[in-house]
């Protein structure tokens, strides 16, 4: 993996979420991003809806689901999603977040 950086931001953090409610993720690009060839999340609650050409903005959905039960506290939240590119780049998108109950 080549880390690049093709974006403002590499690394979103949500603060400290309640659990249960979707929240939307807006990367935005930087101008000389290169032609997108694969956005694969490593998680299935993260879902690339889809990358805006025109507006330079890449938009996740996350589903934050319900805390296990067997997790006591709050739950640290670390998802990474991997932007590839023709050029042969990836860029490692991650989403941080502290979810409580």
């Amino acid at each position: 993996y080549t880390l690049m950086g093709h974006w403002k931001n590499l690394n979103i953090n949500l603060g400290v979420i309640k659990a249960g409610k979707a929240r939307k993720v807006v990367f935005e690009a930087l101008t000389d991003i290169p032609e997108i060839t694969a956005i694969t999340p490593y998680c299935g609650c993260t879902a690339p809806e889809k990358y805006n050409k025109e507006k330079g903005t890449l938009t996740i959905m996350y589903s934050n689901g319900a805390i296990p039960n067997q997790v006591q506290g709050p739950q640290s939240i670390n998802k990474r999603i991997d932007v590839t590119y023709k050029t042969g780049e990836t860029d490692i998108l991650t989403i941080k977040a502290t979810k409580i109950r």
